[in-house]
């Protein structure tokens, strides 16, 4: 939200740059775009905004009337107005752009996380989620995750909330004889995303060896830069996850692959 009402007042100010400051009239019809923008965004500083943008006070020389020495009179006294008035138009853009500088200069843009950051967030929180999910109203069944397609089912809808464009079970490119789904693929951010959930015949050892084979399998998708394997270990079957975490995340046949073991 913050970065988006920055951008706005960026835009604001780019568009009154541009925005020659005669007649006044130009200014008046950006003042008329602006004002809701920052009663909306900035509704701190909207006097302000109010007292910055009122139209200066133009000078108006008095006339005289009858023979050639008034005309010389008249026209001096228009091009002193002129001058004048052209001077105070200026003045008063840059006092508003000045003004808008300054807004720009108190609010700092925060920076949005990247992809690899929310993904990271959201598996490792998964073990929050999941046993809020046993937590319901007396009567109702609690929501158990029992297996790895529980999983990924609730990590597609999460991954809803943020990301627009998630593709569940792309097929992969043939590995050792034949082709097989990933879980879901992030097209746009070129990030795939592979769960899994330990049990009796899946830990240490065997996740292990399944995540050597995916390494392999993914770096050959066009769409994968970035491979997340996330182990969902709600009863502690990995007995080293950081030892698991080091030795596979990093560079691997041309992708960058982060694991992440959660709880650890």
């Amino acid at each position: 939200m913050n970065n988006e009402r920055i951008e706005r007042l960026n835009d604001l100010r780019k568009e009154l740059e541009q925005t020659p400051p005669e007649p006044w009239s130009n200014i008046k019809t950006w003042i008329a775009k602006a004002t809701p923008i920052i009663r909306k965004d900035w509704p701190d500083f909207l006097d302000d905004f109010r007292e910055v943008t009122t139209e200066p006070s133009w000078l108006a020389l008095p006339r005289t009337f009858g023979g050639p020495s008034s005309e010389s009179s008249n026209a001096q006294a228009r091009n002193t107005e002129i001058g004048v008035n052209r001077g105070k138009s200026i003045d008063a853009k840059k006092g508003v752009l000045n003004f808008l500088t300054g807004l720009l200069a108190t609010s700092p843009s925060t920076p949005e996380p990247s992809a690899l950051t929310i993904i990271r967030l959201l598996c490792e929180r998964f073990p929050i989620f999941a046993r809020q999910l046993k937590t319901r109203r007396t009567g109702r069944d609690p929501i158990k995750i029992e297996d790895e397609y529980d999983v990924q089912y609730l990590l597609h809808a999460l991954f809803r909330i943020y990301f627009d464009d998630v593709r569940p079970e792309e097929w992969t490119p043939t590995y050792a004889g034949a082709s097989s789904r990933m879980d879901f693929l992030l097209k746009n951010e070129k990030i795939v995303i592979e769960a899994k959930m330990t049990r009796d015949t899946l830990k240490d050892r065997q996740v292990g060896e399944q995540l050597i084979i995916d390494i392999n399998k993914y770096s050959k998708h066009p769409d994968c830069r970035t491979l997340v394997c996330f182990v969902f270990d709600p009863n502690g079957l990995i007995a080293n996850p950081r030892g698991l975490e080091h030795d596979l995340s990093g560079s691997h046949a041309g992708i960058e692959v982060v694991v992440i073991t959660s709880p650890r």
